[in-house]
């Protein structure tokens, strides 16, 4: 592509920015907060959701998943860690929440819920029957299955004249290596971490890649996680055009027995902590989390 076919497509975009102010440049988070300090999910780009174990990864993820969905976005969902019925208990939950009579997710599993709860749990069900999420819960994929197994998806939905919306892989430390780097681990994360790079460019979707970090995160006094705190590969830094970090203070303070007025003010609260954006600021979004209900809102939002 020349520098002008470049340059024309730059100023169509902003044109478009111009004639519909406060239109995100992305498909919405769902969450004002995100959408706000991001421009929402852009296409082509790979963004890294990291936390320690607990954090909210998985809770934050379904969410994203339900509000595109729900949007009419399609939506490939590759659930290498958890089983399709589990991840549908924890999207049931949060689509069924309310504050004053939460559903915890594992409620739903076990059956221990009475008939009011059940009919809101049989009525989310209803709400999703036509949502365009599809769930791949095949567990040890190596990244060039999930491609091809994104890629078919994407093919399908084009036959139907429609457009994958997002991909979101959770999580990307569990994904099987190939044999080129045989326990080099840090070479095999740096490979799976260009190619889901390469596949949002390829699909031109946005690939919303979940991570794990270090155990060096819980030896500190400050537990916020940092870039340095990514596991394995400085790999991941590089490719991603965003890397957020999921923190919950109230998870720390739980297992120091705190004060009970320090875990009320903590209670509930969740920081995605925007730590690299090549496209815009860094920062810090602040949520509402109900963990055990999956349930991720505004913090001022409705909840």
């Amino acid at each position: 592509m020349s520098i002008r076919e470049a340059n024309d497509q730059s100023l169509a975009r902003m044109q478009q920015g111009m004639q519909n102010p406060g239109k995100l440049a992305g498909m919405s988070w769902g969450l004002r907060g995100l959408d706000t300090k991001t421009g929402g999910l852009k296409r082509g780009e790979m963004l890294v959701l990291a936390g320690r174990p607990g954090m909210g990864k998985t809770a934050l993820a379904c969410c994203v998943a339900r509000q595109t969905a729900s949007a009419g976005e399609p939506t490939f969902f590759a659930s290498l860690e958890m089983g399709d019925a589990s991840l549908a208990d924890r999207i049931l939950a949060d689509v069924a929440y309310d504050r004053h009579s939460p559903i915890p997710y594992y409620s739903i599993a076990n059956g221990t819920v009475n008939d009011t709860k059940a009919g809101r749990v049989i009525e989310a069900a209803r709400r999703q029957r036509e949502w365009p999420l599809t769930i791949d819960p095949a567990p040890g994929l190596t990244v060039s299955q999930i491609a091809a197994r994104a890629r078919r998806h994407s093919q399908i939905l084009e036959r139907q004249g429609r457009r994958l919306g997002l991909v979101i892989v959770d999580h990307m430390h569990i994904v099987r290596p190939s044999n080129r780097y045989s326990g080099a681990r840090v070479n095999e994360i740096g490979e799976i971490s260009a190619a889901l790079k390469g596949l949002a460019k390829e699909l031109d979707v946005p690939v919303l890649a979940l991570a794990q970090l270090s155990r060096g995160v819980e030896n500190r006094e400050d537990k916020r996680p940092t870039m340095a705190d990514l596991r394995d590969s400085g790999s991941i830094e590089q490719d991603a055009d965003a890397i957020l970090f999921v923190y919950r203070e109230a998870y720390y303070l739980e297992r120091e027995r705190a004060p009970v007025d320090l875990l009320i003010d903590a209670k509930d609260q969740l920081e995605v902590i925007i730590a690299k954006q090549r496209n815009g600021p860094t920062g810090t979004v602040k949520l509402f989390c109900d963990i055990a209900c999956n349930a991720v809102r505004d913090s001022e939002g409705e909840i």
